[in-house]
């Protein structure tokens, strides 16, 4: 029964080692020009999200809760 656990087990690891080996993938590595110019053309990129909300903030020792 302990050899079936430990065949298993090692089988399962192995695979995980296999499938995570095979899926690394670089962020840090540019495959071309197009990344560069893309980069170097910055400012025409447009917003993604809308300007922030303004909230008035006063603090005041009446104002408790």
């Amino acid at each position: 029964m302990k050899r079936i656990k430990l065949i298993t087990l090692i089988t399962i690891l192995s695979l995980v080692g296999i499938v995570s080996f095979n899926s690394y993938q670089s962020p840090t590595k540019a495959s071309g020009d197009s990344i560069f110019e893309e980069i170097a053309s910055y400012k025409t990129w447009t917003k993604v999200s809308k300007d922030p909300i303004k909230v008035e903030v006063t603090i005041d020792s009446t104002a408790g809760g």
